[in-house]
């Protein structure tokens, strides 16, 4: 079940395309789709990641969450955990995504009041489908730069 909680942000093209391509890794993507979404987000980073060292962050983190009911899942720690590996790793999330981040988290918050046992990350993966499809974005883009 998807749900409107009168969260509203205009985004343009290029932060859309981000925040659904970080959505599907949060949802259903590996930790390589995670680290190409940064090479591809976040070139200002470029040649300073131990790559090695943040996708072991990124694979505990992962598997805090992987496979577990919504009911035992905290949004707001699972992002808390990605800021906290952002900075171990000098990764900066553009602002509007921090806030559409909150705004995940406060949707979160509504949907167990809903329906804690709703499969959250599923219902975001089967909606986002179609769209990931639409926008090209089901085959990862090359990392430029």
């Amino acid at each position: 079940t998807i749900f409107d909680v009168g969260l509203v942000k205009a985004l343009d093209d290029d932060l859309l395309d981000e925040y659904i391509d970080f959505n599907k890794c949060l949802a259903m993507g590996t930790t390589a789709d995670v680290v190409h979404h940064l090479q591809t987000y976040h070139r200002y980073m470029a040649g300073s990641v131990d790559w090695p060292s943040l996708s072991a962050d990124l694979e505990v983190l992962t598997a805090s969450f992987r496979g577990k009911p919504m009911e035992e899942i905290e949004l707001g720690k699972i992002i808390g955990d990605m800021f906290a590996i952002g900075r171990k790793h000098g990764i900066r999330p553009r602002a509007e995504m921090a806030l559409l981040m909150v705004a995940g988290v406060t949707s979160e918050g509504v949907a167990k009041m809903i329906n804690s046992k709703a499969d959250s990350f599923g219902d975001i993966a089967t909606f986002l489908m179609p769209i990931i499809a639409s926008r090209g974005l089901a085959t990862p883009k090359a990392v430029t730069g």
